[in-house]
């Protein structure tokens, strides 16, 4: 993966898993490359974090406060892996997306929700 996406997916995971630790982390960056494998999503990494309305801190992105936890995030996007055990859906446990319905649930990785 070229350094771009890996920056790419790392912010997408600090911003979307880095309370979830490793493990939640590694679940959001599968879906994130099952997206980029996926033809209803763009094609790379880089494209897929930051299509429109799909990853809510995108539309505003925050600073980094946590320069241990986006390491470890690209740590964890450099061995990043396609995994179909994460499907290309998930939602924190707080929302109920409208979406959420029409997917089959996967499983569950912290207060993450994924779906097929």
């Amino acid at each position: 993966m070229i350094a771009e996406a890996l920056v790419c997916l790392a912010l997408n995971l600090y911003h979307e898993a880095r309370g979830e630790g490793p493990e939640g982390m590694r679940a959001v960056a599968s879906v994130t490359l099952n997206r980029v494998e996926d033809p209803r999503w763009p094609d790379t990494v880089c494209e897929v974090v930051y299509d429109p309305h799909q990853f809510s801190w995108t539309e505003n992105p925050p600073p980094i406060l946590e320069p241990d936890a986006f390491a470890a995030a690209l740590l964890i996007a450099v061995e990043a892996e396609p995994d179909p055990d994460f499907g290309t859906h998930y939602h924190a446990v707080s929302v109920d997306p409208y979406w959420a319905q029409h997917y089959p649930v996967l499983g569950r990785v912290g207060d993450h929700i994924f779906y097929e």
